[in-house]
């Protein structure tokens, strides 16, 4: 018995068209898993707040209508380099709840790629946006800038790959006076 040749070209047409609409289609799925790069001009820009925080403690949870874990950090406003005016923002000396998603309840662990890894004393400039009375990091990770013991900063705790011009590391002055620069720049 010969094979039906016009059924198998069918199948491999049928074949090919799932392909090709498969990789049309893929591109759009997975963008919006792809986290759009923030220079230090657009997170100032995006911010309602510009501060230099102390982390003073966390706690995580579960909270929103899916249950996720998120970690409320504590944190005690040191500066306010920036703000939207118009906003009601914390005030120097005052604390702030930052949330991030993801964390650790007992056993279990939600870990989520592009949050920051914030521990108790840090010290911090945030770019954050505020929601419902808490603060959250412009652009997840991109919106935390780590303060070391000798007063050098750098975009992230590990040292990340910035959008920055200008050196990787630079002090903590040099940068907020960068950052004091574009505020009026991008928000006159």
């Amino acid at each position: 018995m010969a094979p039906n040749t016009d059924a198998l070209v069918q199948l491999k047409k049928l074949f090919l068209g799932l392909l090709m609409l498969l990789f049309t289609l893929l591109p759009s799925l997975t963008s919006a898993t792809i986290l759009k790069p923030f220079k230090v001009q657009d997170l100032t820009r995006e911010a309602d707040l510009i501060a230099v925080v102390r982390v003073e403690g966390h706690q995580s949870l579960r909270d929103g209508p899916r249950n996720f874990i998120y970690t409320d950090h504590t944190v005690h406003i040191e500066e306010i380099v920036h703000k939207r005016q118009g906003i009601s923002t914390p005030k120097v000396g005052e604390k702030a709840v930052l949330r991030q998603i993801g964390g650790k309840i007992g056993h279990i662990e939600q870990s989520v790629v592009g949050t920051e890894d914030i521990r108790e004393g840090d010290r911090w400039v945030v770019f954050v946006r505020l929601h419902k009375g808490r603060i959250y990091l412009v652009g997840m990770h991109q919106g935390g800038w780590f303060i070391d013991e000798t007063n050098q900063i750098r975009p992230g705790r590990r040292g990340r790959v910035s959008n920055s011009t200008g050196p990787e590391y630079r002090s903590m002055h040099e940068f907020l006076k960068h950052v004091r620069s574009l505020a009026t720049e991008v928000r006159p």
